[in-house]
């Protein structure tokens, strides 16, 4: 009551309320300190209810005197601070709180409009997702284990709900820092006339790389930070690799090839991360999440393989465009040669029963057959067309039957199935 007839006393104020809120915060908090000095049993219920009427005020200070980016810094900070204390108290009533201030700190930065700025991490938005995450990975880490209670039913049933929340939690933080460094690739520059003011945020292939590159990197990290810690949900990210890079060459599809730019850097050592984090699978036993990927771990490896197949696809065809052959026979040769020789490497290398190593073993079908058969029907129906349609005319060569690059290149190609057909017959 006295802080709403407050309000109405400095309504004209500057920053009134929020001087007035903080006023309250500090009255209510001292006198609980005063209260935990004089040792006195009897006052308990009063010093929590002192400390909780401080803490509520000190949190109403907040969004009467902050924007909505600060809000969410300082209610990030508050709650990770409100936690310590139940965690340190064996009290659930501030854990609680310190979680739903999270939630808070959230809505209040969703509900800021970010702002542009040419310095990059030196940002209130970054800084503020990354408070996010780091309460949240905190957090979790806090929850590995069952945490004590005053033991009121309320507080036992409130435990029986916060010993689930530290998965979630790193699940939570994960993304807060993916969309903390994402904010710096997408929202650094708003205003597309100053895109040249920095180089590395100056092309649309680069930020589209740099964006997948976040998450290949985030994921490392991730399961480096599980091994370390015994964690098994921060293998978790893993299961996404896939479906990023897929994305990943949609897009750069779309606005170019593949191979131009800065793809050259970033697909090599995109498959080796992703390589990398399969043999991560293969090996531990212990991930739920990664137990659910080695049900599929069969086509993630098929799938590899199909990637590479798309990028060299990409790199054929920039070849041919940029040689002008599209209206040529030669185009549809280049086509075909290429797809046979990857199928008969493959087939050679997958093939090979001497070669007991990883990833051909215990996944040799998963290239032998399962990457391997949509390599057979494009190649099989590449030969069909060029058989059929190709008009043989690949001058400056002259036309000779069977001798042609067409025939000779159809002639690869059923060869090439043949071998695959034969070198199956084991498997």
């Amino acid at each position: 009551m006295a802080f709403g007839l407050q309000l109405g006393l400095v309504r004209d104020v500057a920053f009134g309320a929020a001087h007035s809120a903080l006023a309250f915060a500090l009255i209510y908090v001292v006198a609980a300190a005063i209260l935990v000095r004089g040792r006195v049993s009897s006052y308990r219920v009063l010093i929590e209810c002192f400390i909780a009427l401080g803490v509520g005020f000190l949190t109403l200070a907040v969004p009467l005197a902050l924007d909505g980016e600060a809000i969410g810094l300082t209610w990030a900070l508050e709650g990770l601070g409100a936690f310590w204390v139940g965690l340190r108290q064996s009290r659930w009533v501030p854990r609680a709180f310190g979680v739903l201030l999270q939630g808070l700190a959230l809505l209040a930065l969703l509900a800021s409009p970010p702002a542009a700025t040419l310095m990059p991490f030196a940002n209130m938005t970054f800084v503020g997702l990354m408070m996010l995450a780091g309460s949240a990975l905190l957090l979790s880490y806090w929850l590995r284990d069952e945490l004590p209670h005053a033991g009121t039913r309320l507080g036992a049933f409130y435990v029986s709900m916060e010993k689930h929340w530290a998965n979630p939690l790193y699940l939570y933080g994960f993304v807060m820092t993916l969309c903390a460094f994402g904010s710096q690739v997408i929202l650094s520059i708003r205003d597309i006339d100053t895109y040249d003011k920095i180089w590395w945020l100056s092309d649309v292939l680069l930020r589209t790389y740099l964006l997948a590159a976040v998450y290949l990197i985030a994921t490392l990290v991730s399961t480096w930070f599980g091994r370390q810690v015994n964690r098994t949900m921060a293998d978790a990210p893993i299961l996404g690799i896939l479906p990023v890079l897929v994305l990943t060459l949609l897009v750069v599809a779309l606005e170019s090839h593949a191979l131009l730019g800065w793809g050259w850097a970033f697909w090599p050592l995109a498959l080796l991360v992703y390589f990398a984090l399969l043999h991560r699978v293969e090996f531990s036993s212990t991930s739920p999440a990664l137990l659910c990927m080695k049900s599929w771990q069969h086509v993630a490896h098929a799938a590899a393989v199909w990637l590479i197949c798309a990028l060299l696809a990409d790199g054929v065809w920039q070849l041919i465009l940029a040689q002008g052959l599209t209206a040529t026979a030669w185009a549809t040769v280049a086509s075909l040669v290429s797809a046979t020789l990857v199928l008969a490497g493959l087939v050679f290398w997958a093939s090979n029963q001497h070669n007991t190593r990883w990833p051909l073993t215990p996944h040799r079908l998963a290239y032998l057959w399962t990457a391997a058969w949509p390599l057979v029907v494009i190649v099989f129906g590449g030969a069909m067309f060029c058989a059929l349609v190709s008009s043989g005319q690949t001058a400056p060569l002259p036309y000779i039957p069977l001798l042609n690059p067409t025939d000779l290149a159809v002639a690869l190609a059923l060869a090439t199935l043949l071998f695959w057909y034969v070198r199956m017959g084991p498997f």
